[in-house]
C-alpha cells in the first residue's frame, strides 16, 4: 500500500482561500468536508466551481503532480504602518493614524487606498488584521476593481482575489463602522491550481497519498 500523509486541516469561511500543499508530489489528494457548510472548489476565485457537499469527500488524481503555490514579493509599501501612514491615501476626516496602525474612527465611507500595478486576470493573496475595542462592522477590500468579502468581526483574514484592472488595493468601510486595521500584505500568486470557499466556517480535511 502506498504511503499517505494527513495534512493540517484548512479552515474556510466566507472568502476564497488557496489550497497550498507546499511542494508535495502526490498520486492522489483526498479532500473531505466532514461537518459544517458545503465547500466550493475552483481553479480561480469566484468563477465556475465544483460543490463538495458537507459530509462527503473528493479524490483528485494528480499522478505525481503538485498542488503548490508560489508567492511573489510584497507589493505594498508600509503595510505595517511603521512610524507613519506613508504610502497610503486616506481622508483624515474619517481615518486617523495611530501607533503603527490606522483607525476608522469617524462616520464616513471614504476609502483607505494604496496604488500598485495590479494586473487583470492575476490572482492576489491579501492578508490583513482588524481589531479595536469599540469595533463596529464592517469593511470590504478590493484588488484591481474586484471586491472581496465584507468583514464584520475582528480577526486576521487571508483572501484570494482575481484582479480586473490596475487600480490596486482599496478598503471601503461602512458609514458608521469603527475599527483598527494593520499588518496588510498583498502578494501575487503563481502556480495556484485550486481554491476553496465556504458560506460558513468549516474545516476542509486533506489527505495526500504518494
Amino acid at each position: 500500500m502506498k504511503g499517505f500523509e494527513i495534512v493540517t486541516p484548512i479552515s474556510l469561511n466566507t472568502y476564497w482561500k488557496v489550497i497550498d500543499l507546499d511542494t508535495r508530489a502526490a498520486g492522489r489528494v483526498l479532500l473531505q468536508a466532514r461537518t459544517g457548510a458545503d465547500v466550493l472548489l475552483s481553479v480561480a476565485p469566484g468563477i465556475s466551481y465544483f460543490t463538495l457537499k458537507s459530509g462527503t469527500s473528493l479524490a483528485l488524481e494528480l499522478e505525481g503532480g503538485q498542488i503548490s503555490v508560489a508567492r511573489g514579493s510584497e507589493l505594498l509599501t508600509n503595510g505595517t504602518f511603521t512610524g507613519s501612514a506613508d504610502g497610503w491615501t486616506m481622508d483624515l476626516a474619517d481615518w486617523t493614524y495611530n501607533a503603527n496602525a490606522v483607525d476608522k474612527d469617524q462616520d464616513g465611507v471614504t476609502t483607505l487606498y494604496q496604488a500598485f500595478a495590479s494586473v487583470a486576470g492575476e490572482i492576489y493573496e491579501l492578508i490583513y488584521t482588524l481589531s479595536g475595542a469599540g469595533w463596529v462592522a464592517g469593511v470590504t477590500p478590493s484588488i484591481g476593481g474586484t471586491s472581496g468579502t465584507k468583514q464584520a468581526a475582528i480577526g486576521t483574514y487571508t483572501e484570494c482575489i482575481k484582479a480586473a484592472d490596475a487600480t490596486g488595493l482599496i478598503f471601503t468601510p461602512d458609514n458608521t463602522s469603527r475599527f483598527t486595521i494593520d499588518t496588510i500584505s498583498v502578494k501575487k500568486l503563481s502556480r495556484a491550481k485550486l481554491f476553496a470557499y465556504a458560506a460558513a466556517p468549516v474545516t476542509l480535511e486533506v489527505i495526500v497519498q504518494q
